[in-house]
């Protein structure tokens, strides 16, 4: 980790990290933590994305509604998932004092953001269950990607 990545970002094993997005000096609160389990099956078949506006009290219904209605396998690991998201949206929505989200669920299977971007929201929380993860750069970095 560089020193500049350092400075803009705050990484903990505990969720509590999500509250260091309101400190000026963090742009990027990483919380590390172990894979709960192999969620592989929920992505067998053709599930279609899902995305829809909720508030924190309703992501859990909307979102086991969803992986039902939207082809998503692994019956057994949907309860676990449902649980692990709705728990981020809760904690996320109370670091950003926020009453609604969006949530969306993709399955990425090729490298769909070859290019890097720059987000235009003031904060969002991007989790992994399935594959690699998530790339981002240091502000160093990005002021070079910015600058051409």
């Amino acid at each position: 980790m560089t020193t500049l990545l350092a400075r803009i970002s705050q990484s903990a094993d505990h969720p509590a990290v999500f509250d260091a997005i309101r400190e000026a000096d963090c742009s990027l609160p990483i919380w590390k933590r172990a894979p709960l389990v192999d969620f592989t099956a929920l992505v067998e078949g053709d599930p279609a994305d899902l995305r829809f506006e909720c508030t924190p009290a309703d992501c859990a219904a909307m979102l086991a509604a969803g992986l039902r209605a939207n082809g998503f396998g692994g019956e057994a690991l949907q309860p676990a998932l449902v649980a692990d998201a709705a728990q981020s949206a809760e904690r996320f929505c109370a670091a950003m004092d926020l009453a609604r989200l969006e949530l969306r669920l993709e399955v990425v299977r090729t490298d769909s953001c070859r290019k890097w971007h720059a987000d235009y929201v003031t904060a969002r929380l991007i989790t992994t269950y399935v594959g690699e993860g998530t790339d981002w750069l240091d502000k160093e970095d990005a002021d070079r990607v910015a600058a051409g």
